[in-house]
């Protein structure tokens, strides 16, 4: 494991007792790592940080890498324990300690609880693997740069929560969200850049980003393919997630509200969600015009690009609209 000791637990989430008996969380941890953290960083990069853990050999970027790790092991680690970890299990059946002076944490802040340790485990992880990509060519990172996931994973014209949320605000930086409209991303891609681009710019395109590879002109294309993309995923990923809207914040997220601390699903009306979505479409067809004129206007600049002169002004009530008022 990652984590040896319930003083790194604290360094990392301070509310837990000094005295707290680290075997108590360390099927959790095991949990955490195994189903959380290894499917993205890989068993090699995994079993490396884990030798150099063992052996104190952790140093500069290494070090740093770790720290995000433990930091997101810890979180997730808390999560996975949340929902079963105030139980005891006897030959008598499952019950909870009670003493004169404390009471078992009530089920809405309970969930408050479970929500943060989820979603602060999950920005942990969006850091350290942000941190992999940024120094994928550092000697100790080899593990993870040649293996069959680095190799094989899906990347997108956005990815993280950070980039989401600067063109689509509710967000809020939610990496549970993000991940949870991972595959919408890549319909919105589907539907509406690649036929854009043109398949072969757009997987010229797609391997550069992946590959950090980008020219000044490519980068500023990325960043306006983006400012649509948002909006379309969501339009994409409101059919199929269960979104949470508070007027604020869009999440996935289950929360309690009511007034016999039960845990509660809440999520938009219908009519909200429909708004929403036809909103969102509206949003990003529009963007993607105006994309498509920046892209004539500078197709000399990108030599697999063809510009397109066909006039743009559909009707968004037309059989060739992805919009539908509901």
């Amino acid at each position: 494991m990652l984590l040896r000791t319930t003083a790194e637990i604290k360094k990392y989430f301070s509310s837990i007792d000094t005295d707290y008996n680290f075997k108590s969380i360390q099927s959790f941890i095991l949990d955490a790592e195994t189903d959380l953290v290894i499917p993205e960083i890989s068993q090699e990069l995994y079993d490396s940080l884990r030798t150099k853990y063992t052996n104190n050999e952790l140093a500069g970027k290494t070090l740093q890498l770790f720290e995000y790790l433990q930091k997101a092991i810890v979180h997730l680690a808390l999560y996975n324990m949340s929902d079963s970890g105030s139980f005891r299990i006897s030959d008598s059946g499952f019950y909870v300690s009670i003493t004169g002076d404390t009471r078992p944490v009530s089920d809405k802040k309970m969930v408050v609880f479970r929500n943060g340790r989820y979603e602060a485990g999950y920005k942990a992880l969006d850091q350290a693997l942000a941190y992999l990509e940024k120094n994928i060519n550092e000697p100790d990172f080899l593990p993870y740069k040649n293996s069959d996931i680095k190799e094989s994973a899906a990347h997108y014209f956005i990815t993280n929560s950070k980039d989401f949320t600067k063109w689509f605000s509710p967000l809020a930086n939610s990496s549970t969200t993000y991940r949870a409209a991972l595959s919408s991303i890549g319909m919105a891609e589907s539907n509406y850049i690649l036929p854009l681009l043109g398949e072969e710019f757009f997987e010229d395109l797609k391997t550069k980003t992946q590959e950090g590879t980008l020219t000044a002109d490519e980068k500023t294309l990325v960043t306006k393919i983006q400012k649509p993309l948002a909006s379309l995923s969501i339009a994409e990923a409101i059919p199929i997630l269960n979104f949470n809207y508070d007027g604020k914040t869009l999440s996935v997220n289950y929360r309690a509200a009511n007034n016999d601390n039960i845990e509660a699903s809440m999520s938009m009306s219908d009519e909200r969600l429909s708004m929403l979505m036809n909103q969102c479409l509206i949003n990003g067809e529009l963007e993607v015009k105006r994309l498509k004129k920046w892209l004539n206007n500078n197709a000399g600049k990108f030599t697999l690009y063809t510009a397109d002169t066909a006039s743009d002004d559909t009707d968004l009530n037309s059989a060739d609209s992805h919009i539908y008022f509901v």
